[in-house]
């Protein structure tokens, strides 16, 4: 899909510039050729899939779990901000001028997706398979700066890709630790998983309330962001939508909170070693420092 819309739009604009794509599809924006809408919808699809966006997720939650957790963790941290980067880049660039042609289509599908992802996460048991599904409710959440495409856009997607990013790799961090002492990582594997693991437990606590955007923390001023470009172009749907799908993620991302310090289990402590402890921790405190005092990273984009 995606190589043959990058066809397209080549035959109609003979260049696979940006800029040049840019420049013809402004002096054409009201007599568009049929092949480039075709091409500029074929590649919409292509980068949807990439992003896993619905309908195009149904991959996520298999690949996730199948997958060694390492390679779960870079699809889900570096993988992810990179296609949602070069999503943002050409729909917001050069098919800026003619955004009329999918702005109600991508209003719908980042509501679909959000909505999707946090439906399916709430029942799972899963810890990867969770936050398979949660990371489709993200890439619905991110998916409202590529709609809005005004001066807010970029920023916010940037603040919400790091807190994000971060907050992915200590989750997934903290499951492939769990892994490799219990054979398996199922929320009720983290029963008492705080009282011997104080530092992986924190790490891992400010990272799920990172993501699911409660204060204090980088993923709450990440979606404030998002809302705000969104409500800048008075998306104010798209809005609602994204507050009720918040409130929703809150209850799948503090079961494995309630289980870590509510329950009582057989939790042993983690042998590893001391810097990756250490380095969870750090990226801990990083999205911290970004809730708590959010002009560092805004001063910085």
């Amino acid at each position: 899909f995606l190589l043959f819309g990058i066809a397209l739009i080549y035959g109609a604009v003979a260049s696979f510039d940006l800029k040049d794509i840019a420049n013809y599809a402004s002096i054409n924006a009201t007599q568009l050729p049929g092949f480039f809408i075709a091409g500029m919808i074929l590649i919409l699809v292509g980068l949807l899939f990439k992003v896993a966006a619905a309908p195009f997720q149904f991959w996520t939650p298999d690949v996730y779990d199948g997958s060694p957790t390492l390679v779960t963790a870079f699809m889900a941290s570096i993988g992810k901000i990179a296609a949602i980067a070069a999503f943002y880049r050409l729909f917001s660039f050069a098919f800026a001028d003619v955004a009329s042609n999918y702005t109600n289509m991508l209003v719908w599908i980042s509501i679909i997706t959000m909505t999707v992802g946090n439906l399916m996460a709430l029942n799972q048991t899963s810890l990867k398979r969770m936050l398979a599904y949660s990371s489709i409710a993200h890439t619905g959440y991110m998916l409202m700066a590529i709609v809005a495409s005004n001066g807010m856009s970029a920023g916010s997607i940037l603040y919400y890709s790091l807190a994000y990013g971060f907050a992915s790799i200590i989750t997934f961090g903290t499951v492939m630790l769990v892994e490799q002492q219990k054979g398996s990582a199922n929320i009720n594997d983290l029963a008492g998983f705080a009282r011997n693991n104080k530092l992986i437990a924190f790490a891992l606590l400010i990272a799920l309330l990172t993501l699911s955007g409660i204060p204090v923390t980088a993923g709450f001023f990440g979606k404030f962001y998002l809302f705000s470009a969104a409500v800048q172009q008075h998306q104010i749907v798209l809005v609602v939508a994204g507050v009720i799908n918040s409130f929703i993620g809150i209850y799948y991302y503090f079961a494995p909170i309630v289980q870590m310090y509510m329950r009582e289990g057989n939790s042993e402590s983690i042998q590893t070693k001391s810097i990756v402890k250490l380095g969870l921790v750090k990226f801990a405190v990083i999205l911290l420092l970004a809730g708590i005092i959010p002009a560092i990273i805004v001063k910085l984009i």
